[in-house]
């Protein structure tokens, strides 16, 4: 056999092998919405709209069986696509293998209970567009996996959703109400033109994302010297690059131009014994 016919094969199979193959499958929960289950153990929600609650509005331990119960101990990862609006409550209760959740910048509300006792969640991937306004009650608690969470600012109040987690909540400073569980560490932030800061004065530390802030990776020196050149309400320059606003510098978008004027180009130029050198990009 040539190597070339073995390099194909190997391709082949290794391709064959990355593939997810769907296992399971459903349209029925929600008015529009549709759910799938690879054999990675993804189970990806997806439409337009709230998902049915699973259970009686007027007794929440009144429960109805979930499309899915029978997978709950395969399902490593759950997607909530772009369009659904609410997770159902108890939705996702007794998960116990689920380690990873993603939600939409579309869902608004996450129901009670909905992922109560998903006892190996690492890791809720929440972003900064995000809609969220409500978490309900014990959403997440005896979640003892979770180390950090970063609850967005539209939601205004906590009561109670990650009970008996040991999970840092972060919670936007001006909320009404942050009680997600008795004994919860809480460590409030701000959000000001892009930037997330905790604390304040000198002992104030800076963040460029929600993400980095989770991870405890600062941008003191950076960040404090964006605010400053971005104070003029001006464009200005930082590392040779153009920004409209801080918040652009935060999320890193910068002016693209391919020919300055002069003055834009004595800004970005570097000491050459010329009053300026011209740059292209």
């Amino acid at each position: 056999m040539s190597y070339k016919i073995l390099y194909v094969l190997i391709f082949l199979t290794v391709s064959t092998n990355a593939h997810a193959e769907i296992i399971a499958s459903g349209g029925d929960c929600g008015n529009n919405c549709s759910w799938t289950i690879d054999d990675k153990g993804v189970l990806t929600v997806s439409g337009t709209g709230d998902m049915k609650d699973y259970s009686d509005p007027e007794d929440w331990s009144h429960t109805y069986p979930t499309p899915w119960q029978s997978y709950k101990n395969v399902v490593k990862e759950i997607i909530i696509g772009e369009g659904i609006t609410s997770i159902g409550t108890w939705a996702f209760k007794n998960f116990t293998t689920l380690e990873n959740l993603t939600l939409a910048d579309s869902v608004k509300k996450i129901g009670i209970i909905a992922f109560d006792s998903a006892t190996a969640l690492k890791k809720i991937n929440i972003g900064e567009n995000s809609q969220l306004e409500e978490i309900g009650w014990q959403a997440f608690a005896h979640d003892h996996a979770l180390t950090s969470v970063f609850i967005p600012p539209l939601v205004q109040s906590l009561d109670v959703v990650f009970n008996d987690t040991n999970a840092t909540i972060y919670c936007m400073k001006n909320m009404r109400k942050c009680r997600p569980d008795t004994h919860a560490d809480v460590v409030y932030y701000t959000l000001e033109n892009g930037i997330y800061t905790i604390g304040e004065g000198d002992d104030a530390k800076y963040y460029k994302s929600a993400d980095l802030m989770l991870q405890n990776q600062d941008c003191n020196d950076q960040c404090l010297k964006a605010i400053a050149l971005s104070q003029s309400g001006k464009p200005f320059v930082m590392n040779g690059k153009f920004y409209n606003s801080l918040s652009d510098w935060a999320k890193g978008n910068y002016i693209k131009k391919r020919i300055y004027t002069v003055d834009e180009a004595e800004m970005l130029s570097k000491p050459t014994g010329n009053s300026f050198r011209m740059r292209y990009k």
